[in-house]
């Protein structure tokens, strides 16, 4: 029992970090592209960085309702 909890566990931390990657470098592509797009603006930059959180964290929901996240 003890083995299976344990293969399970390094399972799931290692799509965490998979995860956590890949949503690192989406950012980062993303705020690249936005620079290049808008001649190096930093105001475009801060708004769509501030667009994502908040997105990110359910106040910008399509929907209108909260997110059940948290």
């Amino acid at each position: 029992m003890r083995t299976t909890l344990a293969g399970t566990f390094r399972l799931f931390a290692a799509g965490q970090v998979l995860s956590v990657g890949g949503t690192w470098m989406m950012a980062v592509a993303q705020d690249r592209l936005v620079l290049a797009l808008t001649g190096d603006s930093a105001a475009a930059l801060g708004a769509v960085t501030a667009v994502l959180l908040l997105t990110l964290y359910g106040a910008g929901s399509p929907t209108g309702t909260p997110h059940a996240c948290c």
